[in-house]
């Protein structure tokens, strides 16, 4: 499901519902194109940065090590 988000007051505000208000009308679930149309951009995840990457990486060995740690394979 995208994301969309507009510029008000210098700070990214997110399209939090399923309701569209416009200066003319009400809609529901808008289509991307109505969106647009009303000003919303569609919003991109910023790749992680190789500090986010090695950090999540050295959790998920980390929770695998205790895992394994917990498991009857350990006595």
């Amino acid at each position: 499901m995208k994301k969309y988000y507009k510029i008000i007051d210098n700070k990214e505000v997110f399209f939090t519902g399923n309701i569209l208000y416009t200066l003319k009308n009400t809609i529901i679930n808008p289509t991307e194109e109505q969106m647009i149309n009303a000003g919303w951009q569609v919003y991109v995840e910023p790749e992680p940065t190789n500090a986010q990457k090695l950090a999540a990486a050295k959790a998920e060995k980390i929770a695998q090590i205790e895992y394994y740690d917990a498991s009857e394979n350990v006595e």
